[in-house]
């Protein structure tokens, strides 16, 4: 099922980045031209549980878990392009690899809109 391996493939996803973060936040601010890694740290706090929550959702995918990661990483997607965009805030390096990032969880939303679709559809 499409859904489910694509909430697994975002929580292996999730879970990596958060433990980046988390593991090289001084070495990751430095390259995106943060003054401190505390930014970093904080959304490596913020992604375990997500990616937790994306894991057992890819269990067993149900319509409104599946609607709410779509929401949440379509927000992820926007907060990421703003940062991206967001005058002197990151270096080159920073706007590359949180456009990266944001990319990346664009292919995850379409593999869960699509994953949702069709889970609306064989329960109609």
């Amino acid at each position: 099922m499409l859904l489910r391996r694509t909430l697994a493939l975002n929580a292996v996803f999730t879970g990596l980045a958060a433990v980046a973060m988390a593991v090289f936040g001084p070495q990751l601010a430095a390259i995106m031209g943060l003054g401190s890694a505390l930014p970093l740290w904080i959304a490596a706090v913020v992604f375990v549980p997500y990616a937790l929550l994306l894991a057992l959702s890819s269990r067993r995918p149900r319509v409104l878990d599946a609607a709410l990661f779509v929401a949440a990483d379509l927000a992820y997607v926007a907060a990421c392009v703003g940062l991206a965009l967001w005058p002197g805030l990151l270096s080159a390096w920073g706007k590359e690899l949180v456009a990266l990032s944001a990319v990346a969880v664009a292919f995850f939303v379409a593999g869960q809109w699509v994953g949702l679709r069709r889970l609306q559809a064989a329960a109609a």
